[in-house]
């Protein structure tokens, strides 16, 4: 052959000439997984790579390795199988996943993930009665709710009859019940773990925590609201005597007592579930200001009506100074209140000047507001803050929420002392609550 191997010999007239064999139009010209590649004269055979050209049959949940002329397959880490059929691993059915104390598994596809047990709602815990369970990653936390109910060295109230009652309820012979709804600034207020409690002379005589009504028409304006149903205890000698309430909020942890009171009565029965009494929550500020200086105060009762003429009506002492961090206003005889504080805001931090003189009370009534829902800003430099909750908190529960942007020798004053922050210790100094 004149031409040679790979090529094809064409006689022409005095002449021949040589054309090249595309050897890949034959069939089979290389084997199953190579794919042929014409040269002058010759061919190649080139391997395929299945997986790249996504020709292989491996599983989604599989992984494709190319191979000289074929490919394996092999399933992902987390399924079982021959790569071309792969099934999930339950590995919280056959036990091979790794979750803490506190965490349960939750299969996924190839894998698992160890979710936080809410042991408040399954029931799992074991908070005694008068402790309200917190949820917490991996456990939960049982705290006392008011604990300022409970006596020194004795129990407050215990669980009965899946209702809860002073702890030596039976040392009482009588009994009244009382049906209440708690509005504040014209809603109704009841959560899980708040509680209404009746007092005689400082001693709990009942406890109600708060129970949401069915959603019915039988209820009237009722339907789905939260009411107390407070049954309280006494002996025939206490007829007649006037039983304190007071209200626990367990959202802030706060308590105090309502302006609301009941008497006595053995067998009595006030309020029913669809005409409850309703009780307007309202408590009284009062802060004393000393006459001839100043003093450093903040309000956490909420009215329709803010402004000093309201708030400060008490205070009617001419040239009596009110400030705030951005303005002031001065008490003027025969007018009121004038300038440019305008509203006294809850959270927000003043200072009042009263001329000499007698002594003033800064006195007014309003609705009792949840620290949580009056947030109080913080920026950097110096900062006029007010306090929203009802009682006193340590400084480091007080000022929590601002852990995160502590930094040392940050610091805090009253009118009478002072705290710095330390890294690795917190809040040292004179002032320990706030």
């Amino acid at each position: 052959d004149v031409c040679g191997s790979g090529y094809i010999c064409v006689n022409g007239s005095g002449d021949y000439s040589c054309f090249n064999i595309n050897e890949c139009d034959q069939e089979d010209a290389c084997a199953s997984g190579y794919s042929c590649v014409d040269t002058v004269g010759s061919f190649e055979c080139n391997d395929d790579d299945e997986c790249a050209l996504e020709t292989d049959n491996c599983s989604d949940d599989a992984a494709c390795t190319n191979t000289d002329g074929s490919f394996s397959c092999e399933c992902n880490s987390g399924y079982a199988g021959d790569g071309v059929t792969c099934s999930d691993i339950d590995e919280c059915a056959d036990g091979s996943f790794d979750c803490e104390s506190g965490y349960a598994c939750a299969n996924t596809p190839g894998s698992y993930t160890c979710e936080d047990i809410d042991e408040c709602s399954d029931g799992s815990n074991d908070c005694a009665d008068g402790y309200m369970c917190y949820n917490l990653a991996g456990s939960f936390e049982c705290v006392l709710q008011a604990s300022a109910w409970y006596t020194e060295g004795e129990g407050g109230w215990t669980g009965l009859d899946g209702n809860l009652v002073p702890f030596n309820s039976s040392d009482y012979e009588n009994t009244a019940s009382a049906t209440y709804a708690l509005v504040s600034a014209g809603n109704v207020v009841g959560d899980q773990g708040d509680l209404l409690g009746a007092f005689l002379n400082g001693e709990l005589r009942g406890v109600a925590e708060a129970v949401t009504l069915p959603v019915s028409d039988a209820f009237g304006q009722w339907s789905g609201q939260s009411e107390f149903l407070l049954y309280s205890f006494g002996n025939a000698e206490d007829t007649g005597e006037t039983y304190t309430l007071r209200y626990f909020d367990a959202s802030d942890g706060t308590d105090f007592e309502l302006s609301e009171t009941f008497v006595f009565t053995p067998d009595a029965v006030y309020g029913t579930a669809f005409s409850p009494v309703v009780i307007n929550l309202s408590i009284t500020v009062n802060i004393d200001l000393p006459a001839g200086s100043w003093t450093w105060f903040s309000v956490d009762a909420l009215t329709d009506d803010m402004t000093p003429s309201n708030v400060l009506s008490s205070v009617d002492v001419a040239n009596a100074y009110v400030k705030s961090t951005s303005g002031f206003s001065t008490y003027v005889s025969g007018y009121g209140w004038y300038g440019s504080v305008n509203s006294l805001a809850i959270g927000d931090g003043y200072m009042l000047n009263l001329p000499g003189g007698d002594d003033k009370v800064l006195s007014y009534s309003g609705s009792p507001v949840s620290p949580s829902d009056y947030p109080v800003s913080v920026s950097t430099g110096w900062n006029w803050i007010g306090t929203v909750a009802p009682l006193n908190l340590d400084i480091s529960s007080a000022l929590a929420t601002l852990d995160a942007t502590l930094v040392e020798n940050d610091y805090i004053k009253s009118s009478s002392s002072f705290s710095t922050y330390y890294e690795g210790f917190g809040w040292y100094g004179g002032i320990t609550s706030i």
